[in-house]
């Protein structure tokens, strides 16, 4: 894998039980992956492509050409021209129109007469984002007027962005989708995503709102066309009247998925490494009734490690606690997450609220 850090290591761990050999690339003195003790860590990109016969990405801002030269030796996971294809998000947006699937109205703005133009053609509020390098709310603002809009850029670095017509939703979902080199399918319970300044803050599953096959149809339109391989995450808006609009995709495992791990017969890390060996997808139905996952994310700028607050989540009933061992904590930074189960989506919920108020200060 190409990267060291979270996601790198509940990979490593399911690759460890899954008895796949594996590797990940870092040059991060306190990676998470090497708390894997199994996991082999180098921090050479050269030396990791030497020694792996497939290649997993922890995130989509990589620098795809110096891996070309790979490509006859190396499978990866998604190929180096789907993703090329999927981390620009106005490359994504006219995709997604070509093939007809439904998303909001869209322009490209590389310059200040641009943005002030989609302004006028989509309306206000207006969802400003960079094409690239954006997540958990950076590079992403949601702005009430022409005066807005234009300071939010600046404030991005004036970079090439898109904007959006605003979607007036009634939640945010998401879904999981496993697609192998043979083109079969296998789809995770679609999610309620909860977020609070653009960062998820909380995952619950099953979700209770929306209909799961008009997604699915969506990924299997889209991933399809791409022909993607491996894991992704799929994020939608859902409307009151019932309809679904795609937001944006990922290429890879996804912070909406972290639950399955212990709501699901394979969790979406077995998934990505079982592709990656050529091994059968696995099953991905709910193996509890409910699940939710609340994300620990950071509300101060400091060292500290949080003891109490993880002792006292972790003594919740059917909780699971997964800490991330980063060193730094800073406002909306995911630490950690914990996930519990419950037999209704309630119960879990009310047990999520309590890893709230045991991680949170009041008023947080």
């Amino acid at each position: 894998m190409l990267g060291g850090g979270h996601r790198a290591w509940m990979l490593a761990i399911a690759a460890e039980e899954l008895g796949v050999p594996f590797w990940a690339g870092t040059d991060e003195a306190q990676a998470a992956v090497k708390q894997v003790a199994s996991a082999r860590v180098v921090a050479a990109m050269d030396t990791l492509l030497a020694q792996v016969g497939a290649c997993l990405f922890e995130n989509e801002w990589v620098d795809i050409t110096p891996l070309q030269a790979w490509v006859d030796r190396v499978t990866f996971l998604p190929s180096l021209a789907t993703l090329g294809a999927m981390v620009d998000k106005y490359h994504q947006r006219q995709t997604m129109q070509a093939l007809g699937l439904p998303i909001p109205a869209f322009r490209a703005v590389n310059t200040g007469a641009e943005l002030a133009q989609a302004g006028r053609d989509l309306g206000y509020p207006l969802v400003l984002k960079a094409r690239r390098y954006g997540y958990d709310g950076k590079g992403t603002a949601i702005v009430p007027d022409a005066t807005a809009a234009q300071n939010a850029w600046q404030e991005m670095g004036t970079p090439p962005a898109i904007a959006e017509a605003y979607v007036p939703y009634q939640a945010e979902l998401a879904l999981i989708a496993a697609r192998n080199a043979a083109g079969e399918f296998r789809f995770y319970p679609l999610a309620h995503t909860q977020q609070q300044d653009q960062v998820c803050r909380r995952i619950v599953l099953p979700s209770p709102y929306g209909d799961p096959a008009p997604a699915q149809a969506i990924a299997t339109t889209l991933l399809n066309h791409w022909q993607f391989v491996g894991v992704c995450g799929l994020e939608f808006f859902w409307e009151a009247n019932g309809r679904l609009s795609l937001n944006e995709v990922a290429p890879r495992v996804h912070n909406s998925g972290h639950g399955t791990i212990e709501a699901c017969v394979t969790s979406q890390f077995a998934q990505a490494i079982r592709i990656a060996a050529g091994l059968p997808l696995g099953d991905t139905a709910l193996r509890v009734p409910a699940a939710v996952t609340v994300n620990l994310l950071g509300w101060e700028t400091g060292t500290a490690h949080y003891q109490a607050q993880r002792e006292a989540i972790a003594a919740l009933p059917g909780t699971t606690l997964h800490w991330y061992g980063k060193p730094e904590a800073r406002p909306g930074r995911k630490l950690g997450h914990a996930t519990v189960v419950a037999e209704t989506v309630a119960q879990a919920q009310a047990l999520g609220d309590r890893i709230e108020s045991c991680w949170y200060p009041p008023n947080s």
